[in-house]
């Protein structure tokens, strides 16, 4: 769902996504792949994954684990991304029957004035349960008036299968938004 954030002053301070903590892909134990996509025509889109369960208007009790920045045109390039502008990546996941969580919190400016900035914000949240050596794709899109993830999962012949998964409310990812938990408190 998207809303429509005002703010007086000078944009969002999105480099204070530089200080949340990474996901560490595993190395060991039973794994599957996540290919995650944006059809979004905005930069720098980031994925986190929420670790454990989402804590009223929060996405997790734990800070949110940047996975990528999707459309990479920043400095950064500790993430999955390695820094380059692309619009997908794909990362290892644990596969051990716990439902992998995560999302894409977009806030971007849609007008500007001398006094305001209007930005939006649009908070896709999936997960679902990966099988071991299985691949998957989250398909992230961006319309006018809403925001999604579908995940599938690639069969034998490349084919997408749509794949069990749970849509979940928009949440306040605290490292994207310090400045905006009033927004989703309830």
């Amino acid at each position: 769902m998207k809303h429509p954030v005002f703010i007086v002053a000078v944009g969002i301070a999105l480099s204070s996504c530089a200080g949340r903590p990474t996901y560490v892909q595993p190395t060991a134990g039973q794994t599957a792949k996540l290919r995650i996509v944006t059809s979004a025509d905005v930069k720098n889109v980031w994925v986190a994954r929420y670790p454990g369960k989402a804590v009223e208007h929060k996405c997790a009790a734990t800070p949110p684990e940047a996975i990528a920045i999707l459309n990479n045109v920043s400095m950064l390039s500790s993430y999955a991304d390695g820094g380059k502008n692309s619009n997908s990546v794909e990362v290892a996941i644990p596969a051990d029957g716990s439902e992998f969580r995560f999302g894409v919190p977009l806030s971007y400016a849609v007008s500007a004035s001398p006094t305001t900035i209007t930005y939006e914000r649009c908070i896709a949240h999936a997960g679902f349960i990966p099988r071991p050596g299985q691949t998957y794709v989250a398909d992230h899109h961006l319309t006018s008036r809403t925001c999604g993830i579908r995940i599938s999962r690639l069969a034998d012949n490349g084919a997408k299968v749509a794949e069990p998964s749970s849509t979940y409310p928009e949440c306040w990812d605290e490292t994207l938004m310090p400045q905006g938990e009033s927004f989703f408190k309830k």
